[in-house]
């Protein structure tokens, strides 16, 4: 069965006892993220005084913050968050050669440009690197929940299991780079774009697929990746006939437009059509020795982010190919496959936690193959005290992810 066939028949997603009431939202969407984020705060808060600091950036700790004196809030914004910022403050900025300094071109520009228009209107003595930071983190929070609820759908959809659902939002919620989502990063508009672009495809709402893909495109780097099971579903709900495609495929075309118009607009800047690319090779992206680095994050003493991420990305590669054994969930597993294959292509495992917070099709799976029981409480536990742990490194400036 098609993914699309469960959203129009009669006993299906779209009839009104399958909708995501407010009830159910409160249950299984806003009261696990509350109290996650809740416990969140209260271990970060807790860390500043409590945890020694990265001694190599001891110099942040020493005056308190990262980016902004407001701690509740900077506890939110460290590491990347400083190149978003600075694209909310300043626009692309760059200095020569594009391949081995550090620049804010490696960073795609939704997110920020998004910040940067809701402070827009605000008067230039109220602005601050503090408002901004409020603004992002506000918009990150929000499109967290917005994602929730379209993957909350999505599993509902694909499973007919309200259960399933409510493990897939859980598992989300409590997933070790789980915090991201709640950071000045760009993490939740991107998953709320790429669901909701498999929402629409899967509801036949070709114009709002290739609008969400576009604005994707223009938020992660990986964003583009969305058109290959937007195509798959098409060309499903056409029987693979491609006698029977219709104008309505031009809708797909609008996913590269948006980046296309960004990498434009960054080649009248440095000359080079694809700065961004070249950018991210400052931080050992594209062209580093696989091998080499496989055996640099394997090969430290102890247990650390590192092994763990590495694990991690070995299970989420196992489950996505267990997804593909199922005709209906073959769409979710290209996404999940070619969402997997980026980083390890990078050669490049650092941060790959946070690049699997977004992979939301395995999370669905794994909602639907465990069942409330001993080994999901045991699960939802451990990544949960995975992400209090990596919050806690995070916050005293330890690269996490």
């Amino acid at each position: 069965m098609r993914l699309q066939d469960t959203f129009l028949r009669p006993e299906g997603f779209l009839r009104r006892k399958g909708l995501l009431g407010p009830e159910d939202f409160l249950r299984c969407i806003l009261l696990p993220f509350l109290a996650s984020r809740a416990a969140l705060f209260l271990a970060g808060w807790f860390a500043r005084d409590n945890f020694a600091p990265n001694p190599t950036y001891a110099e942040y700790a020493r005056r308190g913050y990262f980016l902004t004196r407001f701690f509740w809030v900077d506890m939110w914004a460290h590491w990347d968050a400083k190149w978003y910022l600075s694209i909310v403050q300043e626009g692309y900025r760059y200095s020569e050669p594009l391949t081995q300094s550090y620049s804010n071109l490696a960073f795609f520009p939704l997110y920020p440009y998004l910040v940067r228009a809701l402070i827009w209107p605000i008067p230039g003595g109220l602005k601050s690197e503090g408002l901004a930071l409020l603004v992002g983190l506000v918009i990150s929070n929000a499109c967290f929940l917005l994602a929730a609820w379209l993957i909350y759908r999505l599993a509902l959809a694909a499973g007919g299991d309200p259960g399933a659902a409510k493990r897939t939002v859980e598992l989300l919620v409590v997933f070790p780079a789980g915090f991201f989502f709640s950071s000045f990063y760009p993490e939740s508009l991107f998953l709320a774009l790429t669901a909701g672009a498999l929402w629409a495809a899967a509801c036949r709402r070709w114009w709002l697929a290739g609008l969400l893909g576009l604005l994707a495109a223009v938020t992660r780097g990986q964003g583009l990746l969305i058109a290959a099971p937007l195509a798959w579903m098409y060309m499903q709900e056409r029987r693979w006939q491609w006698r029977a495609i219709r104008p309505d495929v031009l809708w797909l075309a609008l996913l590269p437009i948006g980046l296309l118009t960004h990498l434009a607009s960054l080649y009248q800047r440095t000359g080079d059509f694809l700065a961004p690319m070249r950018a991210q090779a400052a931080w050992g992206r594209w062209g580093a020795d696989w091998w080499s680095n496989l055996q640099l994050q394997l090969g430290g003493p102890g247990l650390d982010p590192f092994k763990l991420d590495f694990a991690l990305l070995v299970i989420f590669v196992l489950l996505t190919l267990a997804m593909f054994r199922r005709p209906a969930w073959r769409a979710f597993a290209l996404y999940s496959f070619l969402l997997l294959a980026l980083p390890i292509a990078t050669a490049l495992f650092v941060s790959v936690s946070r690049y699997l917070a977004v992979v939301f099709p395995v999370f669905i799976y794994l909602g639907s193959i465990l069942k409330d029981g001993a080994p999901y409480q045991m699960v939802r536990a451990v990544s949960f005290g995975l992400q209090v742990v990596y919050f806690v490194g995070f916050v005293n400036y330890y690269w996490i992810a």
